[in-house]
Parts: C-alpha cells; structure tokens; sequence
C-alpha cells in the first residue's frame, strides 16, 4: 500500500493507535468509474483545524452522487488523492477546544471525546480530499449530529443505519416539504425502494395518516418491503410495462382507483413517466422530483439530463410541455434536519433501510451493485476494522 503524506495531528487525546499516525482510506488520483481507480491505501491522519471535530469512522454509506463526481468531475475539480463518499456514522475523537479565564482547556462545541455522531461532508470540502471512506475524517461540527437513539436498535446497528441517513434523508424532507401534504392526500412515490424512497414513502404515509392513499411504483421483489414501509398498494414497473399506462389506467372515471393524484413525488427522477403524468396527476397537483436520473455516468449523460430538467421546467404547455407543475428540489444536510431525521428515528416514524453492509476490502463489489441500480435502501460500508 502507498502512503500519502499529510501532517499529522500530535493532539494529547488520542490514542495510542491513533498516535501511530496513519489510518486506512480508499483514495482516487484520477477520473473515472470507482472500482477502476479506487486504492485501499495508508494515510497519515487528516490535518486537523482548531475548529473542527475528528471523527474515527464506523461505517459510510454509497451515493449515486459521489460516483458521478468520481466519473465526471475534471482533474481540477479535485486535490488528488482523493477520498470518495460523503456520509458516515462515527465516534468523536477529539473537538474544538478553547481556554477559559483561568487557563484550562474547556470544549467550545457540542460534542465531547467519545460521542456517537452521524453527518456528512459537503461538497467543497470533500474536494478537498476530504471522503468518508477513510478510517477518519476532520470537519466542522456544522454538518454532524448526535447519533439517533431507539430502544429496539443497538447502538451498533444504529451506527450503520445512521451511516445511509444524511443526504437521503435531508433529500427526502426536501421533497415532503416541496410536495406541502396534508391528512387525507393521495400521494404517488416512484422509486419507493431506493435509498431516498424509502425514507419518502415512510414520510408520506405520515404526513396523509392512514385515511390518505400512499401508491408505490417500485419492483415487485420490493414490493413486500415497500407495503411495510407504508404503501397501501405497489404497481411492478416491470410487470405493468410501460408503468404511466398501467397509472392512467387505474385513475381514470371507471377503474380501479377512479381518482388521479394529489402529488406524484418522484424520488428516482424517471423521464418518461413526467412526459405522460397527465393521465394520472391532478391538473394542480405538483410533480415534486430530485431531477432527472442520468442513464451512465458520463458528461453527456449529465448534461443531457440538465437539459431536460430545464426543459420540463420552462416548456409551456402550448408547445407540448407537459400540463402539470414540475418542482424540482435541491437538498442540503444541515444539522437541523439532521437532528429532525434523528427525532424521526427515535420516534419510529422511519426507519432506515439498508441493503447490505461491505468491508472496506470489498468496496468494488459494493460499487458493482450500485450501479445495478436495484439496491433496497442504501449501500454500507464498514470502515473501521
């Protein structure tokens, strides 16, 4: 293995393994698809700025994202070597400290040496060679949050829950409230399986209770799992081929349902099923969506797919755009929906769904099935040996 050299913190609380001075990481020095330029390397530990948290990493969990930065981003884009990923679940080993009047040191923030967090890194950091798949990682405490607590979840459970949390789930309170929900709604979720879908669909069905209708568009070897996570029926995309058909089908005065839908939250970004929504969505009722998901990770692809964001946006009706209202969301992780995603957890109005755990060894097998893009929940990988 190859070792980046960095400076390496010298702080009295670490321990003696950290002492030691290097840690494991999975880093990348050029563009491309992850398990064709992924590492597992030894790194000296992360420079550590007085005002940051440094975080000894437990789990971190796949995007879809960091791919498509990993696949398209150009060289300038990055310090190289890189680390991938931008969500984890870890310990504090050490935060940001100031001195007192009387001289001794006391914690200026509001973690401690030993707590329990979860979080994320946002993109200009991790630009910065900063990634989540390394043994640990140096932030500001913006963006991490206490570790949720349930009395059914152990703690090392909920470390590798928590791990897949912060952008899908920021992501998906997003789309709860662009799509504004209310008691007795009947709501829509495509992509109800995935790693943003299943927190969405779990959200719906709280926010319309059970006298409003929750309809999932997902697979049908998902579909036992997505009636559990609130769906009060599923159609098999696979199965009711093409899937808008099957919908306008069912909604239209005489069929099954006989009723068109409030809202249609799209949390996989499916572009012909927004070209035919008119046969299944309310006139006022609003296409709430994360965009348009591209079909390979490629510049093209990507700027195709913004080319038709925009289009479904701005396209008026009279010149065959579609006649509903496209809202696109754009999500963050800040700690406040952090800490909302945790009151959530705790108080088992979701759950967090997880596919798989992998060792950092493994990761490539992991990225593999990613890119399947038939995943249930998230991808976990465990990172700290």
């Amino acid at each position: 293995m190859t070792v980046t050299e960095e400076p390496s913190p010298t702080i009295s609380s670490l321990s003696t393994e950290e002492h030691l001075g290097t840690m494991r990481a999975l880093t990348f020095s050029t563009r491309g698809l992850p398990p064709s330029i992924l590492k597992l390397t030894a790194r000296h530990l992360p420079a550590h700025p007085q005002g940051n948290l440094l975080i000894r990493t437990s789990h971190a969990s796949l995007s879809a994202g960091a791919t498509i930065m990993m696949a398209i981003f150009p060289a300038m884009a990055y310090s190289y070597p890189a680390v991938p990923e931008l969500d984890f679940s870890g310990t504090v080993v050490t935060a940001p400290r100031t001195a007192n009047a009387e001289g001794s040191e006391q914690t200026d923030s509001a973690f401690k040496p030993g707590d329990l967090v979860f979080g994320s890194i946002l993109v200009p950091l991790h630009l910065r060679s900063v990634g989540a798949l390394a043994g640990y990682i140096s932030l500001p405490p913006a963006t991490v949050a206490p570790l949720p607590s349930h009395p059914d979840i152990s703690e090392s459970d909920m470390l590798v829950q928590a791990s897949g949390l912060p952008v899908s789930g920021c992501t998906a309170l997003t789309l709860l409230k662009a799509a504004k929900l209310s008691k007795g709604m009947r709501v829509l979720v495509n992509g109800a399986s995935g790693g943003v879908g299943s927190l969405a669909i779990q959200m719906v069905r709280a926010a319309v209770g059970e006298e409003g209708t929750v309809v999932a568009v997902c697979s049908g070897r998902n579909a036992e799992m997505v009636r559990g996570l609130g769906a009060g029926e599923v159609v098999d995309y696979v199965e009711h081929a093409p899937v808008y058909a099957e919908l306008a089908k069912r909604c239209k005065e005489g069929g099954q349902w006989g009723k068109e839908f409030d809202v249609v939250i799209d949390a996989y970004g499916v572009q012909e099923l927004w070209n035919n929504c008119a046969g299944f969505l309310k006139k006022d009722g609003p296409w709430v969506t994360v965009g348009v998901a591209i079909q390979e990770y490629s510049v093209a692809a990507m700027l195709g797919a913004v080319a038709k964001m925009a289009g479904n946006a701005l396209w008026p009706a009279w010149l065959g755009g579609v006649n509903r209202r496209y809202v696109q969301i754009g999500a963050t992780v800040n700690k406040e929906e952090l800490n909302e995603l945790s009151a959530k957890i705790g108080s088992g109005e979701i759950k967090a769904v997880v596919e798989g755990v992998w060792k950092l060894d493994d990761v490539a097998e992991a990225y593999e099935i990613m890119k399947g893009k038939r995943a249930r929940g998230k991808i976990i990988v465990r990172v700290e040996e």
